[in-house]
């Protein structure tokens, strides 16, 4: 919603960038104190690393994907996050995939596909770039979670937040500077990408990571189901967009998944038969 409030005025380009500069600038203070830095010290390139594949790179592929092909589909490639993130995790990292998990991972993508399908929309001028580049995107944000896990394990979350979003900052501020606008954007759009910066980044990141250090990478990247069925929220309750049967079926399969995947819904457990009687 709010990037629909200021994309028009911004552009693509600066807009992420202004939006990473923003969240950088608000966690930036967590690492004055010299021990939260030093918790960084010999894993600086894994930090820069990270700042690439999970906030430079991607916000750039995404921008170009969302861009040229529907809100629908876009959500549908961002979406496959989840599934890279457990894939990776079962190949590189030697994560036991349960049948259960893998279930909920096809149930709650299976409801990303029912909630965007109204909305599917394809450019066939530019062929399937804006499709790969959707999925490439998904890929790095599932492998920065596995990243993180294999080369900043044991590093305070905020500390981990702060240090990626400083670094993907200062790779995207070029970029910001060489698209800026012509003209100063309207207050509308200054304070949509504020809020952009602080909190849908900034204090997302910080919740992001704090989930990644008390569940795990497979089950932290299944948050990415829940953005399309936020989509569809708030475009019913402040764009007077329908609200469907088909997308009440949707967010409902998004839900029985997350449940799923991350442990909290399980089988019933059996209960032994009782052997003899007790006399």
């Amino acid at each position: 919603m709010f990037t629909r409030l200021s994309v028009a005025e911004f552009g693509i380009p600066a807009l992420i960038a202004t939006r990473v500069v923003i969240s950088a600038l608000v966690l930036l203070p967590w690492l004055v104190r010299p021990r939260r830095r030093d918790a960084l010290v010999g894993r600086w390139w894994a930090v820069t690393l990270l700042g690439l594949i999970n906030t430079a790179l991607p916000f750039g592929l995404l921008a170009f994907t969302v861009q040229h092909i529907g809100a629908g589909f876009a959500s549908i490639l961002n979406a496959t996050a989840a599934l890279f993130g457990a894939l990776l995790a079962w190949l590189w990292l030697r994560e036991r995939l349960t049948p259960l998990r893998v279930v909920g991972l096809m149930i709650g993508f299976g409801g990303v596909l029912l909630l965007s399908w109204h909305k599917l929309d394809f450019n066939k001028q530019l062929g399937p770039w804006p499709v790969l580049t959707g999925l490439c995107g998904g890929f790095l944000y599932g492998l920065s979670l596995n990243f993180t896990k294999r080369y900043l394990a044991g590093i305070p979350p905020l500390t981990v937040a702060a240090g990626s979003q400083v670094t993907a900052a200062l790779m995207l501020l070029p970029m910001g500077i060489y698209f800026a606008p012509a003209a100063v954007p309207g207050s509308t759009a200054l304070w949509a990408v504020l809020v952009l910066g602080v909190i849908c980044t900034g204090f997302a990141y910080v919740l992001f990571y704090r989930l990644f250090a008390s569940i795990g990478p497979t089950r932290t990247i299944t948050v990415a189901f829940l953005i399309p069925m936020f989509g569809v929220l708030w475009g019913v309750l402040f764009l007077s967009e329908a609200f469907t049967p088909a997308m009440a079926a949707g967010a409902g399969l998004v839900l029985v998944g997350l449940g799923l995947s991350t442990g909290l819904l399980r089988w019933p457990a059996r209960v032994p038969a009782a052997i003899g009687t007790q006399s």
